[in-house]
């Protein structure tokens, strides 16, 4: 099995346990301090990662870029986070940086290459 194969047999696993946990309650109604709900960012991700799945482990730059920001928005919530809640978002940024890593050297990206808001939050005009 080469490496890109393995990678995206872990990355396949870690989304078939991601997918049998449900939002925990205490994720529903929070943001990042950006305004993004965990909510939000979870399906955002969700959408990518499946993608990612379904297409064996290839994801076009785009959907790479959005799953880059949706996962540099969960990661500066990790630090508050606790017990069932922290575990969820941390299984989330797991897939995420694992998608990246197998998907970012075809793309020149990294799963820490900084902030990438996801594009439907960008604002519109940067001063």
């Amino acid at each position: 099995m080469s490496p890109r194969s393995e990678a995206y047999a872990a990355v396949s696993a870690l989304w078939g346990e991601h997918l049998a946990a449900p939002l925990p309650i205490g994720l529903r109604s929070l943001e990042t301090a950006a305004g993004d709900p965990v909510p939000y960012l979870d399906a955002m991700i969700a959408g990518c990662v499946s993608t990612y799945v379904q297409n064996e482990g290839d994801l076009d730059p785009g959907r790479a870029a959005t799953l880059g920001g949706c996962a540099d928005g969960l990661r500066t919530l990790l630090p508050g986070l606790r017990g069932e809640n922290a575990g969820y978002v941390r299984r989330l940024i797991q897939t995420a940086d694992a998608v990246l890593g197998t998907v970012g050297a075809d793309l020149n990206l990294s799963p820490l290459d900084g902030p990438n808001p996801p594009p439907s939050r960008q604002p519109a005009e940067i001063a």
